[in-house]
């Protein structure tokens, strides 16, 4: 399985955005770019901008900005196929916008199919740094990052809390009772 890297401009773009790469660093990821696209070390003087993976940079929208790059399989004549939905909130409605190619007609645009799972998610990464540029979704503060990753824990700690009782109830429950282990 080959490893995706954001290409050069998609690299250029997260640099203006000023997203930190240097956890890549220390997880023993650190690629780079320099000015022609050529991998180079971090530490040189070539030394342009990062060049994270493509999943790295869909989880820094998510983190950062609360945008969700999401490609999806489909099937045709000819096998799979994928599609890309970029998912935002933007004034307390929840977009999903699903890459479309140009009209055909008025009435109907079909969605933009993709080769590969990659090809999609970085369609999809492109249309959620143009939402950015165009200041259609802004950035999350330190503040509402936290607080967003509160809600996050109580919502996962919630939701333990009702499957160990499902859990339970389960176990208390005379048919699973009836049920003997084969040994």
């Amino acid at each position: 399985m080959k490893t995706t890297y954001v290409t050069l401009q998609q690299a250029e773009n997260l640099h203006k955005l000023k997203i930190d790469c240097t956890e890549l660093i220390t997880e023993g990821n650190a690629k780079a770019y320099d000015k022609k696209g050529n991998d180079v070390n971090f530490t040189t003087k070539q030394f342009h901008c990062w060049k994270p993976t493509l999943d790295y940079a869909c989880k820094w929208l998510r983190e950062y900005f609360d945008i969700h790059v999401t490609s999806h399989p489909t099937y045709n004549a000819y096998g799979a196929i994928y599609m890309c939905t970029v998912f935002y909130i933007k004034d307390n409605h929840i977009h999903n916008d699903l890459l479309k190619d140009e009209p055909l007609t008025i009435d109907y645009t079909p969605p933009q199919i993709f080769d590969t799972y990659e090809f999609a998610q970085s369609a999809g990464f492109d249309y959620a740094i143009k939402l950015i540029a165009e200041n259609k979704i802004n950035k999350f503060s330190e503040r509402e990052k936290e607080e967003r990753l509160k809600r996050v824990d109580k919502l996962k700690k919630e939701e333990k809390k009702r499957l160990d009782k499902a859990l339970a109830n389960i176990k208390d429950s005379k048919i699973f009772k009836k049920i003997k282990p084969k040994k």
